[in-house]
Parts: structure tokens; C-alpha cells; sequence
């Protein structure tokens, strides 16, 4: 079934203010040259866009957008360690929406950490000098107000300011209610501090970024995925940047690494300690047990690591219990 919807404000708050198009046939817009400009590629058929990747389930219209086609935005990720923790700066949007990274719309011609840097000085007050940005891949949102012909594209900046003394002083202005610094050692930690410290959510549309900053589980996973790869570069990058100098974040990741690698009950298994722990940092040799916590790290010979596995063993056999069988890690 074709849907179509198009908020009313668009028609007329949004004309009069400047942030919708005046064109309602979207047929009539040189789409070649949008095309040319966007972060994105996206197809046009007959003479309307279309949204790439999943449909939003409204086939035409804006929804609550007032552009056609693709709009560009930034949005800045800034962190600092404060106490040994992890913090990110969020504002709360003033359209209810919840509460996400300072961001927005960028003008005509402007770069996207030029956007980026203005929108986190509008929104939040935050003016950083000398700040050593990471741009990320430009990717589409989940943004609750697109349509498949109107849709929104994040370019989002990372930057670090590393240990302070005190949270920086932030104000929230222009389209934020209110900016604050949210603890966010993990995902479910900054989620829980917003809904019990200002009765907030997560804007759905930054909701996946979040994820692939703070969520233990998902960044574990690409870990994992490097370490099968045997890109152990790339695998220390992701824990390294996951982490950033919080002892809480490494510890919480450290510990997902660690669950994420079964160790069969009755065994004890012994190798690199990368693979044993799946854990990038994790140098020489080591060895776990899978019938209990005990564990050894650090060894620098394979033979080391063995013999104290094999100690550990008798000693479940001295304490009456089944003697587990000490096992390579390669093939256990």
C-alpha cells in the first residue's frame, strides 16, 4: 500500500521560517545536480528520490523534514575522563525528540567538521581551539521525521580532550534546551544516567552511533571480527578508540572480550593470550579454566603457561573434584 505524508507545519511554519522548500513537486527539482552534491548516492525514479537501504514505510512526501531528497548534517562527539570515567556531551533537543549529540543542518558550501565545530559553539557553547578531530563516515539516520523521499545523512566528528580536573562549563542554546555531560563508560550507562538524572532517552536518529561508541557488546564483536581476520592492528585500534582512557570502559570491555570466549567445562586451555582472552592487548601466553575462576597470564613460554595449567589441574584432583584435561586452546 503507498503511503504519503507530509507534516502540515512544513507548508507553512516551515516556508515562513526558511527551513522547507517551497517546491511540493519534487519532479520539478534538477535531481542530477543533488545527486552530484550528495554524501550519499541515491536514486531518482521517475522524477522523485529514493531514500538508499531500508524503507521508513512512507513511500512519498517530507514527513516533518522540509527538504527533498538527502540533507547533510554534523554532529559532534565530544569526550573527556573525568575521574577515571567516561564522559560524552549531549543536549537535550527542544522538540522532544530526546537527547543526542550537538548537531545540525549544514549551510550551503560548508565543510562537515566546519558545520560540526559551529553547531557544538550554537548548541552547546563549547568552543575548542586546537581540538584534533576524527571524522567517520558519513551514514543515514534513523530519524523518526524522514520519509523514503526525505531523509537525513550524519557527518559526526570525534574528538577526546582527555583527563580534566572539571567537566567543561556547557549551556544549551539555539535548537537545545539544555546541554549537559552524560557519564558513558557503556551504552546501558549513559542511558541509565539520562533517564534517572534528567528523566531523558536517547534520540532515536544517534542511537545507532552511540551504540558503535559505548555498546561493550557490538564493539566486542568487531574485535572479534578483526582477531578472526588476524588484523590485529585494526583490532587494537577499535579496542583502543572504545576505550580512550577510561578505566571503567576498559574494564567493562575487558571483561565482554572475556565472556564473548567459551571455554569448555572439564578443560583447561592454554595458547596465545589474544586467543584465550580475545583480547588484542592481551600479550604472551596464558591459560583458563573452564570449571572455575582461576586463570594465569603473561607467560612468555608456551611450556610456562602449560605446566601451570597442568598444577592447577591436580590441585581440583587434591580437592576431591573431576580432574579437568588441559587442552591447547587451538583445538579444545
Amino acid at each position: 500500500m503507498t503511503t504519503t505524508w507530509t507534516h502540515p507545519d512544513v507548508f507553512t511554519r516551515g516556508i515562513a521560517e526558511g527551513w522547507a522548500e517551497a517546491e511540493t513537486d519534487p519532479t520539478c527539482i534538477n535531481w542530477a545536480e543533488r545527486q552530484a552534491a550528495a554524501a550519499i548516492w541515491f536514486d531518482v525514479i521517475d522524477g522523485r528520490p529514493v531514500k538508499p537501504g531500508e524503507s521508513t514505510g512512507i513511500e512519498h512526501g517530507r514527513g516533518e523534514n522540509g527538504h527533498w531528497g538527502e540533507k547533510q548534517n554534523g554532529d559532534a562527539v565530544v569526550l573527556v575522563c573525568f575521574n577515571g570515567t567516561r564522559w560524552v556531551l549531549l543536549i537535550e533537543r527542544d522538540d522532544d525528540k530526546g537527547w543526542g549529540f550537538p548537531g545540525g543542518g549544514l549551510d550551503e558550501g560548508e565543510a562537515p567538521l566546519a558545520g560540526v565545530i559551529r553547531e557544538l559553539a550554537e548548541e552547546s557553547g563549547l568552543v575548542i581551539p586546537g581540538a584534533a578531530w576524527r571524522m567517520l563516515e558519513a551514514r543515514i539516520v534513523p530519524d523518526t521525521r524522514s520519509t523514503d523521499e526525505s531523509w537525513m545523512v550524519s557527518w559526526p566528528a570525534v574528538t577526546n580532550l582527555g583527563e580534566v580536573d572539571a567537566l567543561p562549563a556547557v549551556q544549551g542554546a539555539s535548537d537545545a534546551r539544555r546541554a549537559e555531560w552524560v557519564r558513558a563508560d557503556t551504552y546501558d550507562v549513559l542511558a541509565a544516567n539520562l533517564k534517572t538524572t534528567y528523566h531523558g532517552q536517547v534520540f532515536t536518529a544517534h542511537q545507532p552511533l552511540l551504540a558503535e561508541l559505548f555498546d561493550t557488546g557490538q564493539i566486542a564483536e568487531a574485535i572479534a571480527g578483526a582477531l578472526y581476520d588476524r588484523d590485529l592492528e585494526k583490532a587494537r585500534d577499535l579496542f583502543d578508540r572504545a576505550v580512550e582512557g577510561s578505566r571503567a570502559a576498559l574494564g567493562a570491555l575487558a571483561k565482554q572480550l572475556a565472556a564473548n570466549v567459551e571455554i569448555p567445562k572439564g578443560t583447561i586451555v592454554v595458547g596465545f593470550g589474544i586467543d584465550v582472552w580475545g583480547n588484542p592487548h592481551r600479550d604472551g601466553y596464558a591459560w583458563r579454566c573452564g570449571d572455575c575462576r582461576w586463570t594465569g597470564s603473561n607467560y612468555l613460554t608456551a611450556p610456562g603457561a602449560q605446566g601451570d595449567a597442568e598444577e592447577h589441574a591436580i590441585m581440583h584432583q587434591e580437592q576431591g573434584e573431576p580432574v579437568p584435561a588441559v587442552q591447547d586452546y587451538a583445538t579444545a
